[in-house]
């Protein structure tokens, strides 16, 4: 067993044995000090001579890889005899369903172990703030491809685009709840408000 799936397998057995609980502003302030200095020791690692691409700068290989998996999903349940509008619509609807629906399962990275231990020391799940933020990521690919879609109009992109701003609304209130020590539930299927990121892309989708 390598010392990243030493310490993934040391995380999971924390999470398997620990409740969700309360972080007092004493441990937030702690958190904060020290999530800071974990973030700096992480820059401070990478290889200044090492110059990686736009793509692999700002997005996490996990990111990628489900955004991969989401949109050759929705390549092979959306109807290909469909106008070329109304099958970006739905190619766009399915991959933004997929995109907060789909399991994903993610790792602690060698770079993470500082962090994801100072997480869990404290209560937080960090395998669970990682996918929110995974999925953001996600998020973010998919409003690149709506904005590059030749076959919407400006005004259909930006509903698109306000559906997406919500649901990442919705993630970065959830990743706010782990810190506070209360998860909340960022994948609602709620249709009925109108207000809901799910109700939005169903009339962006219309």
């Amino acid at each position: 067993m390598t010392a990243i799936q030493g310490a993934n397998h040391h995380i999971q057995s924390l999470q398997q044995f620990s409740h969700p609980k309360k972080v007092s502003l004493e441990k937030q302030a702690l958190f904060a000090n020290q999530h800071h200095q974990a973030q700096k020791n992480m820059s401070a690692n990478k290889d200044p001579l090492v110059t990686p691409s736009v793509a692999e700068s700002t997005v996490s290989k996990f990111a990628s890889f489900y955004f991969e998996k989401a949109t050759s999903h929705s390549t092979a349940v959306v109807d290909p005899e469909l106008l070329a509008k109304d099958y970006s619509k739905a190619f766009h609807k399915e991959t933004i369903t997929q995109i907060m629906k789909m399991p994903i399962e993610v790792e602690v990275e060698r770079d993470e172990m500082q962090q994801a231990l100072l997480f869990n020391s404290l209560g937080i799940d960090f395998l669970e703030y990682k996918e929110l933020g995974v999925r953001r990521e996600m998020l973010s690919l998919a409003k690149n491809g709506i904005e590059n879609d030749v076959s919407l109009a400006p005004f259909e992109k930006s509903k698109f685009i306000d559906a997406i701003r919500h649901f990442d609304a919705r993630l970065e209130q959830a990743q706010n709840a782990l810190l506070g020590g209360a998860p909340m539930d960022a994948l609602d299927m709620n249709m009925s408000d109108p207000q809901s990121p799910w109700a939005i892309l169903v009339n962006a989708a219309a």
